[in-house]
């Protein structure tokens, strides 16, 4: 199968939207007809945040986001190491007829290669723990358990891939 991985375009928020509303109510999902929302999906869009792995005929195969915070998101969450400059993996989705085939690992691969090539340090994720599937995906990708954190009315496990060693 070929496929790209690409910056996802705004004419696509309605497609990814759908993506992201087809995983609410699968083992492990915390997300409702709330979360994500159009608005978010722009908003990542708009500021580039936004990845799908395309394939031969334009269908979102799968989907991620990756944060950049100066003030916010995992700031505040104690269990990370203490570096410079991280991302935080958020919104990954398959398409549910292409999952458990790898390519959610092609994508967040690609991505974190993104990363690597723009000086970050570390990538961070908060993942449910009755999301087995992902857990395993992002030990697979070398991601180490960190912690645990309460936030956004939800339990999670954190994830921290360290890109390079740089401590504050």
């Amino acid at each position: 199968m070929q496929y790209k991985i690409r910056l996802t375009e705004l004419a696509e928020k309605d497609k990814l939207l759908v993506l992201y509303n087809s995983m609410i109510g699968l083992p492990g999902c915390t997300w409702s007809e709330d979360y994500p929302n159009a608005e978010i999906i722009a908003w990542d869009i708009e500021n580039k945040q936004s990845y799908c792995l395309h394939g031969e005929n334009g269908e979102i195969i799968a989907a991620a986001s990756v944060c950049v915070y100066d003030d916010g998101g995992l700031n505040d969450v104690d269990c990370y190491t203490s570096v410079e400059k991280w991302a935080e993996f958020v919104r990954v989705a398959v398409n549910l007829k292409y999952q458990n085939k790898g390519f959610a690992k092609i994508l967040l691969s690609e991505i974190i290669k993104i990363l690597k090539e723009n000086g970050f340090n570390s990538v961070r994720l908060l993942v449910s723990d009755g999301n087995i599937t992902a857990k395993a995906l992002y030990e697979k990708l070398g991601f180490k358990w960190c912690g645990e954190a309460y936030l956004h009315e939800h339990d999670w496990l954190c994830y921290e891939l360290i890109l390079k060693e740089a401590v504050m």
